[in-house]
C-alpha cells in the first residue's frame, strides 16, 4: 500500500504477515494451547517482556479470548508504572486492527505513543502508535487519513486521543467510526485515568459526556447493529478507583462491567473503595 511520503514511516505500521505465529491468534479461534502460553510467548517475541505479572496475564486473556461483547470488558486499578501500557500493547499485538486509548491529559498520551514507537525489539516495527492531538503538520494528517481509509485487518495501530479529538466536528470521528462499524477494524477501546473524568471538575466530565454521545455510544450501542459487527474489547484503567468513580463512569457510557472482571495489581490498590 503506497503512502504519502511525508512522515508515513512514523505512523504506518507494516502488515503483520511476518510477525511471530503467536501474534496471529484471533479472538474465538479454537484453543490449541493455553492462552497464557500464547500471551507470554507474544510478550517475549514482540516486546521483549520476559515475564508478565499475574494480573496482566489474567486481564489480557479476558480481553482477547472472550466470546461475547460483555465478557471482553474489564476494569484495572494499578498504580502508575504498574504495567498498564503492556496490557494495551499485548491486546493490540494479539488482536491487530485499531486500538484507541482515550486520555484526559495530553502528557499521558505522549508517553503511551513514545513507549510503542521507541521500542527497539525487531517485531515492534509491525505495531505503531499515533497521538491525534499532536498531529499538526498537514503532511502527517494526510498520511494518517490515507492510512485509515485503506487500512486492512493485517495492520496494527494504537491511537491515543483526547475526548475533543473524537468529537463529530473533528475529521477523525467519521474516519474511525467507519473503521469500526463498516470495516470491523476497531478491536480495542481503552480509557486511561478513568477517575479524572468524574473527579476532576466539570470540564472533564462535560468532555467525557460529549465523546460518550458522539463516539463511544456509537461503537458500543450502535443502532442498527451492522451485520457481522464485532464489538471491541473494553478496558478502563486508573491508579485510583472507587465505587463512585465506577458508577459515574457507567452513567456516562452505559457500558456495564461485571464485578468479577475488576482487576488490580495488589489488593491494597483497591482497599479504599467506597
Amino acid at each position: 500500500m503506497s503512502q504519502p511520503s511525508t512522515s508515513s514511516s512514523t505512523i504506518t505500521p507494516q502488515p503483520t504477515s511476518n510477525m511471530p505465529s503467536t501474534s496471529n491468534v484471533m479472538r474465538a479461534d479454537p484453543i490449541v494451547r493455553s492462552w497464557r502460553s500464547i500471551i507470554q510467548n507474544a510478550a517475549t517475541d514482540v516486546w521483549g517482556i520476559q515475564q508478565l505479572h499475574e494480573y496482566q496475564l489474567n486481564i489480557i486473556e479476558l480481553l482477547v479470548s472472550g466470546l461475547t461483547a460483555v465478557s471482553r470488558r474489564a476494569l484495572l486499578c494499578v498504580k502508575t508504572g504498574g504495567g498498564k501500557s503492556a496490557v494495551v500493547q499485548m491486546v493490540a499485538t494479539l488482536l491487530k486492527g485499531n486500538h484507541i486509548i482515550l486520555v484526559p491529559l495530553l502528557a499521558l498520551g505522549a508517553d503511551q505513543v513514545e513507549k510503542v514507537n521507541n521500542a527497539k525489539h525487531p517485531f515492534t516495527k509491525f505495531i505503531k502508535s499515533v497521538h491525534l492531538d499532536e498531529l499538526k503538520h498537514p503532511g502527517k494528517i494526510m498520511a494518517l487519513k490515507h492510512f485509515l481509509q485503506h487500512m486492512t485487518a493485517d495492520h496494527t495501530l494504537i491511537i491515543v486521543a483526547s475526548p475533543q479529538s473524537l468529537l463529530t466536528k473533528q475529521p477523525w470521528n467519521k474516519l474511525l467510526l467507519d473503521c469500526a462499524l463498516q470495516r470491523n477494524l476497531l478491536n480495542g477501546f481503552f480509557i486511561d485515568e478513568y477517575h479524572l473524568f468524574s473527579s476532576f471538575g466539570l470540564s472533564f466530565r462535560h468532555e467525557f459526556e460529549d465523546v460518550g454521545k458522539q463516539f463511544i455510544s456509537k461503537i458500543f450501542h450502535p443502532h442498527p447493529v451492522p451485520m457481522g459487527y464485532d464489538y471491541p474489547s473494553y478496558l478502563v484503567m486508573s491508579g485510583s478507583m472507587n465505587t463512585r468513580v465506577i458508577q459515574e463512569g457507567y452513567s456516562l457510557t452505559k457500558i456495564d462491567i461485571w464485578r468479577s472482571e475488576y482487576f488490580w495489581s495488589a489488593p491494597i490498590d483497591f482497599s479504599h473503595r467506597e
